[in-house]
């Protein structure tokens, strides 16, 4: 997303303004435009080194989101320190060489930055449903602690393994899916393991 003339950097510059002319210029729903609108504003007025590299074409937009991704939040001198390090190779590396490059040094001039990132994502977990263009539905949960997820989904795929295993005609996944409905909508809610199997 150009910003063309306006200046972020400006008091009273509304992003909102030429968010919606993007939504509409582009026929894109509010999320869409809203999000590349975001990250359009952290490039230029947080990420100053890395929208120059963008702009130029050192650099491609999916490594621009890694910079974006890991140092958004961190104090500008540090956000300068860590480009001056990693920008002028950046073009040589994929984005996963740039991802791990940025977390080492960040780790390094910083061991709390991503506890913090942690627990603000954390702070705003959610769950939300949404309706594809089959007609079925997708759940998707976010901010969740990766334990707690981990030991969610070992669960499911434990519990649909043995009940495949019982004689269940479904596939492995179709049998997860029932479980993990039948968790959240409490029919499953009461019974033990053995009674669901």
């Amino acid at each position: 997303v150009a910003l063309g003339t306006d200046d972020p950097t400006q008091p009273g510059w509304s992003e909102r303004d030429w968010s919606d002319e993007v939504r509409a210029a582009l026929a894109w729903t509010r999320r869409a435009a809203d999000a590349r609108a975001d990250d359009a504003v952290t490039l230029v007025v947080d990420l100053p080194l890395v929208y120059a590299a963008l702009d130029v074409g050192r650099i491609d937009p999916p490594k621009a989101a890694v910079f974006a991704q890991h140092l958004t939040g961190l104090p500008a001198a540090q956000i300068a320190h860590l480009c001056r390090l990693v920008l002028p190779r950046a073009p040589r590396w994929t984005t996963t060489e740039i991802s791990r490059r940025l977390r080492r040094l960040i780790m390094e001039i910083d061991p709390a930055h991503y506890e913090r990132l942690f627990r603000r994502a954390h702070a705003r977990r959610g769950i939300s449903a949404c309706v594809t263009e089959d007609g079925t539905a997708t759940i998707t949960a976010t901010g969740l602690a990766p334990d707690s997820a981990d030991a969610a989904v070992e669960r499911i795929d434990r519990l649909a393994h043995r009940v495949k295993r019982a004689g269940h005609g479904g596939g492995l996944d179709q049998i997860r899916v029932d479980l993990f409905v039948g968790f959240l909508d409490g029919s499953l809610h009461t019974l033990t393991d053995d009674q669901i199997t």
